[in-house]
């Protein structure tokens, strides 16, 4: 049986029954394999012959390297997904009241607060010392009670306060607060400006390499697990589905993390080499502005990222692109002074640059601007 590789709605890769599959729908990656060892040669002695041994070593070998392209493939198929996860929407931060004191732990701090200081061989004293803790212990119980009340109100006190400027989209709650949602992103993002409803947030990608693998996991005519090259025109389709994936999330939860964000205007740069100087240079290669409207009209269990990315905006579109291929190149940004001064600002802040000219082979097959 053939293998076939779809990334959108469904990705799906099946072997024969005695071969790998892989199932990707709106449930989770499910795959199996099976190993089929060669036949069993006995001589007289009913021992296995050398040929059929090292032909199972041969075919575990095998297996061990499909799987391991399987691996690959499974998560390549989770990184096109990632803007299916739903956010919970912030709240605003209600305490339960204090936390309640634990008698037991208070009376055991003030005892080893009595004590030190004392040899643990003046036994006399230190049984007059933690005697005296217990008879104070009534009176530090309400005291400690007091303390937790207080501090408790100073808490919810000060929740009140960063909940009414995240409601104002004030940047001092906004941009700390997207800072620590994005901690754990796969791909590193950070909020960069917060102003008149929109944040703005810049993301960074690696290459393709890093990204899509020249191999994918297959099975031959005969149904046996191997492994195949993938066309170049499936890397490219592959590597912007991944990209798009990872900056609709990123905006998702930018919307979910400061509820009265109207706009998350998206900046996803990569860094590459110059091949001419040899130093690191950053590019962007997805620019656009995403409304929180946008994402709300589409459904996400039936749309690809790219499809769904690249549907934002109510026409406000631009796409350009060459023949049938998507690979994706830095965005040439020679006439727009203000998005190259924003881009050097974000190459400085990792420590490389602007390409002077574009890096060498730079075309313009996709560019987003939207708004």
């Amino acid at each position: 049986m053939g293998l076939g590789f779809s990334v959108g709605s469904g990705v799906k890769v099946y072997g024969g029954g005695r071969g790998l599959g892989v199932s990707v729908g709106k449930g989770p990656v499910r795959y199996s394999t099976q190993l089929v060892g060669g036949s069993r040669g006995r001589s007289g002695s009913g021992r296995t012959s050398a040929a059929a041994y090292e032909r199972q070593v041969r075919a575990a070998e095998r297996m061990e390297e499909v799987q391991a392209v399987l691996d690959l493939d499974n998560r390549l198929v989770e990184m096109c997904q990632v803007h299916r996860e739903d956010f919970e929407p912030a709240e605003k931060p209600v305490l339960g009241g204090p936390e309640p004191v634990d008698r037991r732990e208070v009376k055991a701090r003030l005892e080893l607060e009595a004590v030190e200081g004392i040899g643990m061989l003046k036994l006399g004293e230190r049984r007059a010392a933690k005697k005296a803790a217990r008879e104070r212990l009534g009176e530090e119980l309400v005291a400690e009670e007091e303390r937790r009340a207080k501090r408790a109100v100073e808490t919810q006190r000060a929740w009140d306060e960063f909940w009414e400027k995240l409601q104002a989209n004030e940047p001092g709650a906004v941009l700390p607060a997207l800072e620590q949602a994005f901690e754990d992103n796969d791909a590193p993002a950070a909020a960069v400006s917060c102003r008149d409803g929109r944040v703005d947030v810049v993301m960074r990608w690696s290459q393709l390499d890093d990204v899509v693998s020249e191999r994918k996991a297959a099975v031959t005519p005969t149904g046996k697990p191997t492994i195949k090259k993938r066309s170049k025109s499936d890397r490219y389709e592959l590597y912007l589905e991944t990209l798009c994936s990872h900056a609709l999330v990123t905006a998702k939860e930018a919307f979910a993390v400061a509820p009265r964000v109207e706009k998350v205007g998206l900046a996803v740069v990569r860094a590459t080499t110059d091949p001419a100087r040899g130093d690191d240079v950053v590019e962007p290669v997805l620019l656009g502005l995403v409304s929180r409207e946008d994402l709300e009209r589409i459904h996400w269990d039936s749309i690809n990222a790219t499809a769904a990315l690249l549907g934002c905006g109510e026409g406000k579109i631009g796409f350009k692109g060459k023949g049938a291929s998507k690979a994706l190149y830095g965005l040439d940004l020679s006439d727009d002074p203000d998005e190259r001064e924003f881009i050097a600002q974000v190459a400085d802040g990792l420590e490389a640059r602007v390409p002077d000219e574009g890096v060498a082979g730079v075309q313009l097959p996709v560019r987003i601007m939207l708004g």
